[in-house]
Order: structure tokens, then sequence, then C-alpha cells
């Protein structure tokens, strides 16, 4: 009657998504920043949304998934690799190695807005790999703060999958997904 039960037997089946996703984040990345970047796919965890609500870092842009059937999960791209896909939206040159990237506090409306397609395609990406189905996730706002995500059971537990994204020449940051 538990439910992580049926989450602990998905975790073969996510760990291999994380690989499918590794390489497509990549090729997202390289095509909206021009520069390569290299993903690194962590172990998938079952932890309770407490936990993962309690990971996300200020600055960074979250959006909430829905499937068809109600059922509700997270996407979260850190703070630091935020900072690189607005500074390549806005045109700012590739930082070099040992140039540091400042992350930004608060995201501005205008920043949501241009983080809002990498979000989709993200969503769209784990759908392909998890299902199949680009269009079974839909992704919702872009927010910037975590008192802006929906509420969930706080002990609800959920799989998440994490990569590890670092930009050439830029620090490492972190790409979440928790079902």
């Amino acid at each position: 009657a538990s439910p992580e039960r049926p989450l602990r037997s998905a975790l073969d089946r996510a760990d291999a998504c994380s690989r499918g996703m590794a390489h497509a984040i990549d090729k997202i990345l390289l095509r909206l920043g021009g520069a390569a970047v290299s993903t690194e796919e962590q172990p998938a965890e079952i932890l309770p949304y407490k936990v993962v609500r309690g990971f996300i870092a200020q600055g960074s842009a979250v959006v909430s998934l829905t499937t068809a059937d109600g059922s509700q999960g997270l996407l979260v791209v850190g703070p630091g690799l935020v900072s690189y896909v607005l500074d390549r939206r806005m045109g700012a040159p590739i930082p070099r190695g040992g140039e540091r990237q400042e992350t930004r506090g608060d995201l501005s409306a205008l920043d949501r807005r241009l983080l809002r397609p990498l979000m989709e395609s993200l969503a769209a990406t784990l759908g392909e790999q998890w299902c199949d189905d680009e269009n079974v996730f839909t992704a919702g706002e872009v927010f910037a703060d975590a008192a802006d995500i929906p509420m969930m059971a706080q002990f609800e537990p959920m799989l998440q999958l994490s990569l590890a994204v670092a930009p050439t020449g830029a620090p490492g940051d972190v790409v979440l997904f928790a079902l």
C-alpha cells in the first residue's frame, strides 16, 4: 500500500531516461547558447516533496508539470544555468574559462518569458524520453520564487531525476525533474 513501491520499480527506467535526457539537453543548450555543454546524469532518487522543494535555490527557474490525468511534477533549472541561458538569449558573449558568471537573485517578467521556450523544450523532451510522447507533460508558468510553486502534500514521494549541466566556460548547475 506504500506509494513508494511503484516509484521504486521505476528507478531503473528513470536512470535510462536520465541518460537520454543528458544527450537531449546537450543538443538543446548547444542550439540555444551556441557553445558545447557537458551533461552528467545523477542516479534517480525517491524523495518527499518537502525535501525536493527545499533544494530549490534562489534564482532558479521552476515550472509545474501536469499530465492529462492531473498528476503533478516539477522542472527546476538552477540559478547558474538560468543566468547562462538568459545571457545567451540576450546576446552576451560566452564567458571565458576563468570568468565568474553572476547569478540573478530574482527573475523579471522578461527573464521568465525568455526562459519559457527552454522549459517547454525540456518538458517535451522528458515526455519523449519517459513516455515516447512529447505532449505528455504540460509546462505551467515559469516561477522565480519557491513560494509561488503549487503546494502538494509535504511527504508525497517524488521520483527525482537530476542532471548536472556545465556549459563550456561557465560554472555548472542542475536540471531537476521531480515526478
